[in-house]
């Protein structure tokens, strides 16, 4: 990983500042100039062990990445993490990355970075490829689950899964965005989840798939969790990851 060169990146969202790291491999093609955006999930950030070991491992094949938190994550300005900003944050990285000369880019999205990636996606043509992990798609009704658990837990003297999504403006704004309208319009798209995945259920993998244009592939492990924490499936999501954006970047 000694080849690579790795800059600090920073672009306006909204009006506040949004943090990243994009890596740059020191040998690529001119002419292609491709590039992977990586979108992180709730109660996470561009420094997570899995967008760092993607940003070694792609740079070093030869793709540039950008890893960037959320607007209210790491290191960016702003606080809550609605979808509608999210999605206005995807854009702006995805601009930050063309002014950057990269011709050909593709998403990367874990959970509700997945959400965001599909429907960013599904309106930009500028996106050749897209790949999702655990990645819900029933939106409303999974978050109006979480929050219901979040309120047990409260009971229970337990600490609360994540305070932006109890809130009736997060809710409100997540009822205006369909991830599986969203995946309708999305091709190119790699599908993973794991059935031991008990944060979003492994059926949600199956409607994108179902929804989604040809090519596609759907990748199901029989074992695993959400954050892919298990050293051989993250080794194997990784590698499929890698191999579906370089195909079509």
């Amino acid at each position: 990983m000694t080849n690579l060169t790795i800059q600090r990146a920073e672009f306006l969202s909204g009006g506040q500042r949004v943090v990243g790291m994009i890596h740059f491999p020191q040998k690529e093609d001119a002419e292609k100039r491709r590039a992977v955006i990586t979108c992180h999930g709730l109660m996470s950030n561009k420094d997570s062990q899995k967008y760092r070991e993607i940003a070694d491992m792609f740079s070093a094949q030869g793709l540039a990445v950008l890893r960037f938190d959320f607007r209210g994550n790491g290191e960016s300005e702003g606080s809550g993490d609605i979808l509608s900003n999210r999605i206005m944050d995807l854009k702006a990285a995805i601009q930050f990355t063309t002014r950057k000369g990269f011709k050909s880019i593709g998403l990367l999205g874990s959970s509700y970075g997945g959400a965001t990636a599909i429907i960013v996606a599904s309106k930009t043509p500028e996106i050749k490829c897209l790949v999702t992990w655990s990645t819900p798609c029933k939106l409303v009704e999974l978050f109006e689950s979480i929050n219901r658990k979040d309120v047990e837990n409260r009971s229970r003297n337990q600490k609360p899964t994540h305070k932006a999504i109890d809130t009736s403006e997060f809710m409100k704004d997540l009822a205006g965005h369909s991830v599986v309208e969203a995946s309708k319009k999305v091709s190119n798209i790699l599908v993973m989840h794991c059935k031991g995945d008990i944060v979003v259920p492994w059926s949600h993998a199956k409607i994108i798939y179902e929804n989604a244009k040809e090519p596609k592939r759907l990748r199901i492990f029989e074992k695993g969790d959400h954050q892919f924490l298990n050293p051989s499936i993250r080794k194997e999501a990784l590698e499929l990851s890698l191999n579906w954006s370089t195909k079509f970047l």
